[in-house]
């Protein structure tokens, strides 16, 4: 009888570290700016090959919630989501890592371990340098000149960096963005201050582009089409929340 309840125990516990390993891929998939689709698709994919019989998945921005159930025992545990990105490359990463699990070419441990991993560390100058040339020929799109396009390329690059850096510093969300628009708004004044032939409103309109909330809104848009209609208004409301800090940002140093 002992050996038997020592059995039970053990699977259990295996099922509620397979509970787990979903729970960590889809809040994984939130936290990096995945779609909630996705983050739900992982957590089935999860528990359909760790052998649930009936498995609910809900997914929102800021929570994940997973109900599997093994011979007869239901298991529920959900997880907060706080903080939030955009890294495609983790996204695909955390993708893989679920279908590899799903075909049985990684166990439980392995699976576990490489959702843990931590990602090769990217050069903050290097993203903010990607940042600043798309930064740069948005400029000489949007009214813009060639003569420009250097001055947008640094204060994008300028940008990009305090962003980086701020966000390392635990800051997120909306104080963000007004911290980065009132950046860029103040460099691109003091630059047409220097040089007055520069187009102000070119510089600054390249400069906020890279921080402009496109995916929230992709996203946004692709849950209500799916939908998911809480995720969709959630994700739409965080677009706009950032569009207002970035005007308000440009607009107090434009109003000055």
């Amino acid at each position: 009888m002992a050996e038997k309840r020592g059995c039970g125990m053990n699977t259990q516990d295996e099922n509620e570290r397979r509970v787990k390993l979903a729970l960590m891929l889809s809040a994984e998939m939130l936290k990096n700016g995945g779609e909630t689709y996705r983050a739900e698709d992982c957590a089935l994919r999860v528990l359909a090959a760790a052998g649930s019989a009936d498995t609910q998945v809900m997914a929102m921005p800021t929570n994940i919630l997973v109900t599997a159930t093994f011979d007869g025992q239901t298991i529920t545990r959900s997880r907060s989501v706080r903080v939030r990105a955009v890294d495609l490359g983790e996204i695909d990463r955390l993708n893989t890592v679920s279908r590899a699990y799903a075909s049985g070419m990684l166990d439980l441990e392995g699976a576990m371990a490489a959702v843990s991993a931590a990602s090769p560390p990217r050069p903050v100058w290097l993203m903010s340098l990607y940042a600043c040339l798309s930064a740069a020929f948005l400029t000489c799109i949007f009214g813009g000149s060639w003569r420009e396009f250097p001055f947008a390329a640094l204060i994008a690059f300028a940008s990009q960096f305090a962003v980086r850096c701020w966000k390392k510093a635990g800051k997120y969300g909306f104080m963000t963005n007004l911290f980065c628009s009132v950046f860029t708004a103040v460099c691109a004044r003091l630059l047409a201050l220097a040089v007055p032939s520069l187009n102000i409103g070119a510089l600054i309109i390249g400069g906020i582009m890279p921080l402009l909330p496109g995916l929230s809104m992709t996203n946004a848009i692709r849950d209500t089409i799916n939908g998911d209609l809480v995720s969709g208004s959630a994700r739409a409301l965080e677009a706009l929340l950032a569009c207002v800090a970035i005007a308000a940002g440009v607009g107090v140093v434009l109003s000055l």
